[in-house]
């Protein structure tokens, strides 16, 4: 007997069938328990070559990534949660293999207040101006304990870091 990840009812043979229910990693899920997982999830994370972006979300039950990109993958399948203690805690990725973290830190609404130095040079470029650098790069906005506040982690290749940099500063 087959168990929904989520809500732990029994899924049947023909809800596997008419794709009621669909595999997660860890098992099956109801449709509409998948929805809701990714309706809110642990992470919203962007990777970006070119000025062309790719959306991936992960949340306690499935990962959905719009379109192919391996690391983006990798990263989403890093995530987990970080507890401060008995009722604070964040979502942190790490780095896919042969990236850096260049950002990590966290803010209080991304529409320009309570931002400073290299998280407002990056705000200005990526949201403001929406300008995207030649060279890949991850963002990520893992989700926090606290209501008012959202992560931001930032990758890009190890190749790229001094790029990365110079980008911020044009």
């Amino acid at each position: 007997m087959t168990k929904c990840l989520a809500c732990e009812e029994t899924i049947t043979k023909v809800e596997k069938e008419n794709w009621d229910a669909v595999e997660a990693k860890d098992g099956w899920i109801h449709q509409g328990c998948r929805d809701d997982d990714l309706a809110e999830p642990a992470v919203q994370a962007f990777y970006s070559e070119g000025g062309e972006d790719i959306i991936g979300v992960k949340g306690s039950y499935c990962t959905d990534i719009y379109d192919y990109a391996p690391e983006l993958e990798e990263y989403l399948d890093s995530v987990n949660w970080k507890s401060s203690d008995g009722w604070h805690g964040c979502y942190e990725g790490k780095a896919p293999q042969g990236w850096e973290n260049v950002i990590d830190t966290w803010f209080c609404g991304f529409d320009g207040h309570n931002i400073e130095g290299l998280t407002e040079k990056f705000h200005e470029k990526w949201s403001e101006n929406k300008e995207r650098p030649e060279f890949p790069l991850i963002v990520a906005f893992p989700r926090t304990s606290n209501l008012f506040s959202t992560g931001l982690e930032v990758y890009v290749p190890t190749d790229n870091v001094e790029d990365f940099t110079a980008w911020l500063e044009a």
